[in-house]
């Protein structure tokens, strides 16, 4: 499943400077560090993909409140973004 974590923006992989490439590993590695070998709960703005095939979703590890999307926004890996 493809997602596209809601109401953020974080540094891209492709493109830019050596730097923001340095901060999309970061929050890349950030994201994995909470998620792998833990159970997910995806919520999910809206029930189809969007443009380029993927879900918009807001994550959460079973059991805590704060979903990963806002857990990037504290650390500083991503800026809060609303279209």
């Amino acid at each position: 499943m493809k997602l596209r974590l809601f109401g953020i923006n974080t540094p891209e992989m492709r493109g830019g400077t050596d730097e923001t490439k340095a901060r999309a590993r970061e929050a890349r590695d950030f994201v994995s560090s909470r998620v792998l070998g833990k159970r997910i709960l995806v919520r999910t703005i809206r029930d189809k993909t969007g443009k380029y095939g993927r879900y918009l979703a807001e994550l959460f590890v079973e059991g805590d409140d704060e979903s990963i999307n806002q857990q990037l926004v504290d650390a500083g890996l991503a800026v809060e973004y609303m279209r």
